[in-house]
């Protein structure tokens, strides 16, 4: 059963899902943090605060989020932006809350545009990169909460990440690079790759594993795969999967990331082994698939779960809604549970981040109108739902 949990607050069961012992609960909306207790074992969940965003003179959506990294236990000024979730919103605006509490500590803008990814460095909690349509990519230190640097390109940003001292970011139809160590000296692009993608540039990611590949989707169907040492553009190109369709964001599957799903805007998803280039699995049409025993108005992100090595979809509805659908490549979908109490006023375009906390919890953190949402759940080894 999922989290092997007796009633848990908040959650939903689907129909046509097996309930866990003690039958499903009513669902309702938690503003303050809950502890639900396991029945079974070590598993918890949790349905943080819920922080409205307020805005007089106009709706809000947030966008786009990130969670910093979770390092070492900081001292001094560090220490209140050590463990931070940073929302970009409708208004160009980046928040900074609490992760535990989700209380607002913090306000960064800048931006002229809207704010298309959000990305904390690897190496301090304190430094927030993020890009936008305004062609640039701002460096922010959380500490003063200032622009430390600005990276300009000639075209709108949607996506970048980051490897060593490298920074890749998808401009357009193109990608391109900058040397971290010289922004200081010179905001000159390092290269540029303009001819492996003839459409948008969606998403840019770095394999978690070997920091040399950086894969790129589009648009225009493809995820190519690029070895970052090699300059020149015909000789970096090391693959090229053909998706088919338009790529809204991928992700990598497995201990080592010998996999990667794809998601597309029409709610394809698509799973493929990257070594041999050869497609696991198409799943058209996601909504209607699950539209008997799950409502979906829209797929949000994957995420994989490093303690389970399984993959989840994220399902929203405008009613705020999240659902939890295990991803398998032989038996399909299998939908898990309802998170209720979420932001409302969801749509395909507003923002998800997931990662794995060091205590192995998935933290999920959702946006819509008006307001963030953190979802805490450690998943257990038997999976999703029986």
């Amino acid at each position: 059963n999922f989290l092997d949990m007796e009633a848990p607050l908040g959650w939903h069961q689907p129909a046509g899902t097996t309930a866990p012992s003690g039958g499903a609960a009513a669902g309702f909306r938690l503003v303050k943090s809950v502890e639900v207790p396991s029945t079974e074992g070590p598993a918890q969940a949790r349905l943080a605060a819920t922080s409205e965003v307020e805005d007089p003179d106009h709706t809000v959506y947030v966008s786009q989020f990130a969670i910093s990294p979770s390092l070492p236990p900081q001292i001094g000024a560090a220490a209140q932006m050590s463990e931070i979730l940073a929302s970009a919103d409708s208004s160009y605006s980046i928040c900074l809350f609490s992760r535990q509490t989700l209380d607002i500590v913090g306000k960064v803008e800048g931006h002229a545009g809207p704010i298309t990814h959000l990305s904390f460095s690897p190496y301090s909690p304190t430094i927030l990169w993020s890009s936008s349509t305004d062609h640039t990519i701002r460096c922010w230190d959380l500490r003063s909460q200032q622009a430390v640097a600005t990276l300009s390109a000639a075209a709108e940003i949607y996506s970048f990440d980051m490897a060593g001292d490298v920074l890749a970011a998808g401009v357009k139809e193109q990608v391109v690079f900058w040397d971290l160590r010289r922004i200081e000296t010179t905001k000159t692009p390092l290269v540029t790759f303009d001819s492996s993608h003839t459409e948008d540039v969606t998403r840019v990611r770095f394999h978690p594993h070997v920091a040399n590949k950086l894969f790129t989707g589009s648009v225009d169907g493809l995820l190519c795969v690029f070895d970052i040492n090699q300059p020149v553009e015909d000789d970096a190109l090391l693959t090229v999967l053909p998706i088919d369709e338009a790529i809204n964001t991928f992700g990598f599957v497995g201990p080592t990331g010998a996999g990667v799903y794809t998601l597309s805007s029409d709610q394809t998803l698509s799973l493929w082994n990257i070594d041999e280039c050869a497609e696991l699995a198409k799943l058209k049409n996601v909504q209607q698939k699950l539209a008997d025993r799950m409502k979906i108005d829209y797929c949000i992100d994957c995420h994989y779960d490093t303690l389970t090595n399984q993959l989840y979809l994220f399902t929203g509805t405008n009613d705020g809604d999240v659902g939890i659908v295990l991803v398998d490549a032989t038996t399909g979908l299998q939908p898990g549970y309802l998170l209720q109490g979420g932001p409302r006023g969801g749509n395909a375009t507003h923002g998800a981040s997931s990662t794995n906390d060091v205590e192995g919890r998935s933290l999920l953190s959702l946006g819509g109108q008006l307001a963030v949402a953190n979802f805490l759940a450690r998943i257990p080894a038997t999976g999703l739902c029986t």
